[in-house]
């Protein structure tokens, strides 16, 4: 690794580490298999754990959701899980 690069990744991991208050962006394509349509459960336990750890060092979590939309399109009648979101949804 380059000198320059090194020095750069411990910049950002400094300012990481420094950092108090933290919003995380959850869209619809990390909450709901795209496949199934079903919760990703297991990827969600895994932020819950991931938050928990960075509250108890001090940090203030802010979670926000795009994902309603994909949440309710499966008890919907007539809605395929797997066809793609609207552009907005889902999208960084």
């Amino acid at each position: 690794m380059s000198a320059k690069k090194e020095l750069s990744e411990n910049t950002a991991q400094a300012r990481w580490e420094s950092c108090r208050r933290m919003v995380v962006k959850v869209g619809s394509t990390l909450l709901v298999d795209q496949a199934s349509g079903k919760l990703r459960r297991e990827w969600i336990e895994s932020l819950a754990d991931d938050i928990a750890d960075m509250q108890s060092r001090g940090r203030e979590i802010l979670i926000v959701s795009s994902g309603a939309v994909a949440l309710g399109r499966v008890p919907l009648e007539g809605f395929d899980p797997a066809a793609p979101l609207p552009p907005e949804e889902g999208q960084p």
